[in-house]
Parts: structure tokens; sequence; C-alpha cells
């Protein structure tokens, strides 16, 4: 029922991981720096911190399945190769730096989704376009720092912002829900809307 801290780190023989829905407590850094590691099946509820922190060789498309409600610190930090994400429907929290360093080329973030992390998506330099559920209320620090964002879509839930965009020097175009009463744009920057 628990995998253990570290158990399988700095593994370089490991190349496919599938955790059952049996497994209800995976520990910190379980898989983290398997630097053959390629697929991974999860059926549990919780993606831990750092749980595949520096897996290089991770597949490109990496699918959070609709059962898992958490995505830890650092979870998919600096897996390199991962380049297509799909995020599922039950995640309602997302970690500190989760992806950040990944190569992923466009997110969506669901609905359901209410906290993205500080740094979650940084130095993701190939990161073009990203669109933010309905659900959506706080963009962590830094959360698309130095990423290749061109497009930006915001709900109408979103209030928290501080720094999300930072260094983010290829945004061109920015859109906000009409709903939204915290923030408003000109389409190239964001303003807090002062009568909110």
């Amino acid at each position: 029922r628990k995998i253990g801290s570290e158990v399988f780190s700095w593994s370089d023989e490991l190349l496919e991981v599938t955790i059952p829905v049996t497994v209800e407590e995976v520990g910190y850094g379980a898989f983290q720096l398997c630097s053959k590691l390629k697929s991974v099946n999860i059926y549990n509820d919780i993606i831990s911190e750092r749980q595949f922190y520096n897996c290089p060789e991770l597949n490109s498309e990496l699918i959070i399945p609709d059962q898992v409600t958490s995505i830890g610190d650092y979870a998919f930090c600096q897996c390199t190769n991962v380049s297509n994400l799909v995020i599922g429907k039950g995640v309602k929290h997302i970690g500190k730096s989760a992806f950040s360093s990944c190569s992923l080329r466009s997110v969506y973030i669901p609905d359901n989704v209410e906290i993205v992390g500080d740094g979650a998506f940084k130095d993701c330099t190939k990161l073009q376009t990203v669109t933010l559920g309905e659900s959506v209320r706080s963009l962590g620090f830094d959360c698309f720092a130095n990423s290749g964002i061109k497009s930006l879509h915001l709900g109408q839930e979103v209030y928290s912002i501080f720094g999300a965009f930072r260094e983010c020097k290829s945004l061109e175009k920015i859109t906000v829900d009409p709903g939204n009463t915290a923030l408003k744009t000109d389409g190239k920057a964001l303003y807090f809307n002062t009568n909110f």
C-alpha cells in the first residue's frame, strides 16, 4: 500500500512503472533520477513530491489520469522529453515546479484545477499557448516564467497572478474572460481592476 521515499531513485535499469490503485502513498522522490525510465502508468490518486523528478527519457506524451487529485511539487520537473501533457479532470492542485523545464508546446489546464503553484511551468521555453480552465483562481509566482508563451487566455475566476508571467518575452496576445472582475487587459498587458 506504500512505496517508500527514494526507493527506486537513481536507477539506470528501470524502464516502466505501473502504480496500482491499491497504492495509498508514494514517498518523496520514489522514482526520481531514473535515467532510462520511459513509461509510467498511474492508477492511484496522488502524485507525490519529486515522484518522477529528472527522468529525461520519459515518453513525450504524459497523461495524468482523471482519478489523480493532486500533482506534487517538482513531480515531473526536468523531464525534458515530455512535450505533450494531458491533465485529468480530477486534478485540483498543481504543485510548485511540477512541470518546470519540460519541453511542452501547449498547456490546457482543465476546469477543475483551482491552484497552480509557484514555477509550475517555469523554463518551459518551447511552450507557446496556455489555456486556463474556468475554476483556476491562483497562479503562483514564476508560474510560467521564462517560457515561450505567445498567447494566453485567463478565465473568470483568476484573481492572483503576481509574477506568474515574468520574462515571457514572446507573449503577444492576452485575453480575459468578460466575467472576470479582478483583471482586465488591453490585449498586450494585464491590469488589476481597481473597481474590484
